[in-house]
């Protein structure tokens, strides 16, 4: 009986260990910030974007350190940046 129960919680043991929570990818926006103020200031567009090639991609890229950048597995822009 005790070689039964032993056998039975290893295998639960190992069952869990193979249970993983996938991460899911996120979406960022870039929304606009609050309109105008009522002082008469004029909100500014950018009507066109340079990007280096690194960053035109969908995926976020970060530094790390002064000469390496990491692409992001899980973080995306919602939509392209150019």
């Amino acid at each position: 009986m005790k070689s039964i129960f032993s056998c039975l919680l290893c295998v639960l043991l190992f069952a869990t260990g193979c249970v993983s929570s996938k991460r899911t990818s996120v979406a960022y926006v870039l929304a606009p910030e609050i309109p105008a103020k009522p002082d008469g200031t004029v909100p500014v567009r950018i009507a066109e974007l340079a990007l280096p090639e690194y960053l035109n991609r969908l995926e976020l890229v970060r530094r790390k350190g002064r000469n390496q950048v990491v692409i992001s597995q899980y973080g995306r822009w919602a939509t392209n940046l150019r």
